[in-house]
């Protein structure tokens, strides 16, 4: 998956806070690496996961915003850009700006 991807957001992102970065470098491990541009589809209860949430815990209010808060942080420092919003039965998509 996107072990080079990762190594290019601890390259790059570095400098982000705590919670975008986590956020960040998980997206890029789930992105390909063969793919010419990386791309992330998860959704949320997967990116609350990601920020350490429990498995029991990842569709609660608290979660979400917890996402929320990281996706905006990335958005604002230009390392992710939304591609796809999101709807009912689809994630979101982003593109990862390595």
């Amino acid at each position: 998956m996107g072990v080079k991807n990762a190594g290019v957001v601890y390259a790059k992102w570095a400098d982000l806070p705590p919670n975008a970065f986590r956020l960040l470098v998980f997206m890029a491990m789930r992105a390909r690496d063969r793919d010419e541009v990386a791309r992330y589809w998860g959704g949320r209860e997967e990116l609350a996961w990601a920020l350490g949430r429990p498995t029991h815990d990842c569709r609660s209010e608290a979660a979400f915003q917890r996402v929320k808060m990281a996706i905006q942080a990335l958005t604002d420092a230009g390392a992710i850009t939304r591609i796809e919003n999101p709807r009912p039965g689809r994630n979101a998509g982003y593109r990862l700006n390595l």
